[in-house]
């Protein structure tokens, strides 16, 4: 059986981007997931206003998603708000439709050949051809797209489904009972890819198909790492494709760094207006490592304490040291 490939950057996107694919088909449900003790905590400031942050994988080993620990539920169900990267249930599809047209495809008379440099296009071909897929599937795309789909393929593969995703269940959850804030949007996650140079994108692509190797392993360590609250493994292995390739600086400047920034914003804005506590759950990478979103809070001087999700988050909690 041949064992599905990927290249880091599309590991990057497939796993901690929540729009793009939004439309992965559920599959049968199998056995509940142990719970999981991912990257948690508690923003507090002079006031005594709450924000708990917890990181999250757009996707899950199957429909069913995954389970966590009390101390995660009962954040949850306490906050009367939802934050969340984008609601994609706040879009028609019809409208997503029309948006992923708009953005993700090269205009009528344009191919991805006259986009990107004859080998990368043949490399495209060779191995669309040994997954028995038509080139002709992928004319259309944009560079940046052709990257993406390729990756989701690869995930497909391995069973891994987006329907289980952290804030879709628990968006699902919170729709008809609390505010859901989005805080980028479907557009701008959209435009946010279809933006990048032309350069870039070529780069992206190119480096999918020259960095191809073994999915399971990679994915093995991104879930193990998330499920345990590995902090510092999951920052390493988020931005080890910028290491190894520094080329893709760029990439990652767009799609992790500067989205950190803004986000950090709204959250500030969110604490700023005080009221009961609020729930963000965001794509993990946004949130860990020294330009993460927990370390910029701390900067600003808000007290952040990492929580074991184990226990409660009331009284009986056991916070890391705060970070500031």
């Amino acid at each position: 059986m041949r064992k599905p490939l990927h290249y880091r950057a599309a590991l990057l996107l497939a796993v901690l981007w929540v729009s793009a694919c939004s439309a992965i088909p559920q599959q049968a449900k199998g056995p509940p997931t142990p719970p999981a003790t991912p990257p948690f905590w508690r923003v507090t400031d002079t006031a005594g206003n709450e924000l708990y942050l917890l990181g999250t994988l757009h996707v899950a080993r199957d429909a069913n998603g995954w389970t966590f620990e009390p101390g995660v539920r009962e954040a949850f169900h306490a906050a009367p708000r939802l934050i969340v990267e984008a609601d994609t249930g706040a879009i028609s599809r019809d409208a997503l439709e029309a948006l992923v047209l708009r953005r993700s495809l090269l205009p009528e008379g344009e191919q991805l050949a006259d986009h990107v440099s004859a080998s990368v296009y043949e490399h495209l071909v060779a191995h669309l051809r040994a997954r028995d897929i038509d080139p002709a599937a992928y004319e259309r795309f944009k560079p940046w797209m052709a990257a993406l789909t390729l990756s989701e393929l690869a995930y497909s593969d391995l069973g891994l489904d987006r329907a289980g995703g952290v804030e879709r269940k628990l968006l699902e959850e919170a729709r008809g009972s609390k505010e859901i804030v989005s805080i980028e949007g479907v557009e701008l996650q959209y435009a946010m890819m279809d933006e990048l140079s032309p350069a870039l994108q070529q780069l992206l692509l190119e480096d999918t198909l020259r960095r191809m190797e073994d999915l399971d392993d990679d994915v093995s360590k991104l879930v193990d790492a998330w499920q345990r609250g590995d902090d510092v493994r999951l920052d390493a292995l988020a931005t080890d494709g910028m290491r190894q390739t520094p080329e893709l600086a760029e990439f990652y400047e767009a799609v992790i760094f500067s989205r950190n920034d803004t986000m950090t914003n709204a959250l500030q804005a969110q604490l700023e207006n005080g009221g009961r506590p609020g729930f963000a759950a965001l794509g993990v990478a946004h949130l860990v490592g020294p330009r993460g979103i927990a370390a910029q809070l701390a900067a600003r001087g808000y007290l952040v304490e990492r929580l074991r999700p184990a226990t409660s988050v009331g009284a009986g909690r056991t916070p890391s040291p705060p970070l500031n």
